[in-house]
């Protein structure tokens, strides 16, 4: 028995520092016995060794948190559906209603994107945040957002500015933020776009078919349904039926 738990003390010990040899390696972060890979330095300021940056890895890997920004982009989404985009200016009390959401809406998305970077870094190195092409779409939406609400509360006459409302527009895209969170979708999207390829050819013999026939259409109906002239806007009642004269 004492020879057994001394072997399991080793194998531990062995164990825990291959994991601390690995955690030693840039990059390199174990959470819950897994191992996540990102870049060896966020923003130039924060290792794997940084505190901060494991604790955020440790945010944006649960899945609590995943549930809680889904949930959001949800809400946003509704809330953009029941907006009246003809009321440029906001003063109906539908979107008065809806842009007192944006406080509270627009903190929570900012905040997620900034803890993403810092966590798994910015643009350089592998499992980066702009190395996923989801992320680049939420990077952009974010950015677009918080570039319109700098120029608003900066100057907010620059409200009704076409360069602010194009803006604005790109908030548009944030509901297909959620193809990139649910997986059963994620994955869909993913073989729909890979299948592309081969779908070409098949778009490519429905298209010569489609021509073919219209080749044939054209050939034995030329004129007899089209061309003609007529002396009535509608239908008049001919022999009981419905037609048109003919001149």
């Amino acid at each position: 028995m004492n020879l057994s738990n001394s072997f399991d003390t080793h194998l531990h010990i062995v164990i825990g520092k291959e994991m601390k040899k690995k955690e030693s390696q840039e990059g390199v972060f174990y959470l819950d016995d897994t191992e996540y890979r990102h870049a060896p330095s966020s923003l130039f300021l924060f290792s794997n060794k940084s505190k901060l940056r494991y604790n955020l890895v440790w945010l944006v890997t649960r899945t609590q948190f995943s549930i809680f920004i889904l949930l959001v982009i949800f809400l946003n989404s509704v809330l953009m559906g029941m907006r009246d985009y003809l009321d440029a200016n906001d003063e109906t009390e539908n979107n008065k209603m809806i842009e007192k959401f944006d406080p509270y809406i627009n903190p929570i998305i900012y905040t997620e994107c900034v803890a993403k970077i810092i966590a798994m870094g910015f643009v350089s190195g592998g499992g980066s945040y702009l190395q996923d092409g989801w992320n680049v779409l939420d990077f952009m939406v974010v950015s677009a957002s918080v570039g319109g609400s700098l120029v608003r509360y900066i100057d907010p006459a620059q409200g009704e500015n076409a360069g602010v409302a194009a803006l604005r527009t790109f908030r548009l895209l944030r509901p297909l933020r959620l193809l990139g969170r649910i997986a059963a979708l994620k994955t869909l999207l993913s073989t729909l776009l890979s299948s592309l390829q081969a779908l070409s050819a098949t778009m490519g013999l429905a298209t010569f078919i489609y021509i073919v026939y219209a080749i044939f259409g054209m050939t034995i109906w030329s004129g007899v349904l089209h061309n003609q002239c007529y002396e009535t806007e509608f239908p008049v009642d001919v022999n009981g039926l419905g037609e048109w004269e003919k001149i």
